[in-house]
């Protein structure tokens, strides 16, 4: 004889067995997946860190874009040639300008004194001008000689001068040779320059050598 709390109890005992079979594959179902390897992707802030640093940055222009100083003037860049002083004579002396033309294609330095040698009528040399800053004719009121850049056709000038007063009778030269500064290319000048206190002074810009304009 079957009791009835025994038919009750029965369903009550199969319900509790599904109910923990249920809870039990449940648990078992997310414990894999808390272990399992992160798929978030990289942080945008590395990504960008990393763009940044391979940026070179752009070269510095202003290397390329300077130039390079110009050269002591050569001697097939240096014309010599001559003028008279605009201001003449000067109380006995007489002087000639020396001219020095920039013939070629590009901007060159003088700097200095050029040579200047007193020839007689036979081309054998009798003197050589001393340097001096200024005389009476010419020259410059400095201690260091300028160095000027000639630019292509430009022409600077000097002065030679010499005095025909002295204790000595002073016999004039028949013709001078010049060597413009820093160069040993010379030209042969006519010229009828005294020989007594011969000088040359330093080349400056313009066409005077430094006298009156």
């Amino acid at each position: 004889m079957i009791r009835p709390w025994l038919s009750l109890a029965a369903p009550a005992l199969v319900l509790a067995a599904c109910s923990s079979s249920v809870t039990g594959q449940g648990s078992g179902s997310l414990a894999p997946s808390s272990l399992a390897p992160s798929s978030i992707a990289p942080s945008s802030t590395a990504q960008s860190s990393t763009a940044t640093s391979s940026t070179a940055p752009p070269p510095s222009s202003s290397a390329s874009s300077s130039a390079p100083a110009p050269a002591a003037c050569t001697n097939a860049a240096i014309a010599v040639s001559s003028a008279v002083p605009s201001g003449g004579a000067a109380a006995g002396h007489q002087g000639l300008v020396l001219l020095f033309t920039n013939q070629s294609q590009t901007a060159c330095i003088l700097s200095g004194y050029p040579g200047a040698a007193g020839l007689n009528a036979s081309g054998a040399q009798l003197a050589q001008a001393a340097r001096t800053p200024a005389g009476m004719i010419g020259g410059c009121s400095c201690t260091t000689p300028p160095a000027l850049t000639v630019a292509p056709g430009t022409t600077v000038s000097a002065v030679v001068e010499a005095t025909d007063v002295g204790p000595n009778a002073c016999t004039p030269f028949a013709a001078l040779l010049v060597t413009p500064p820093n160069t040993t290319a010379s030209t042969r000048l006519a010229a009828s320059l005294p020989s007594c206190g011969f000088e040359v002074h330093p080349v400056v810009t313009g066409k005077t050598g430094g006298g009156p304009s």
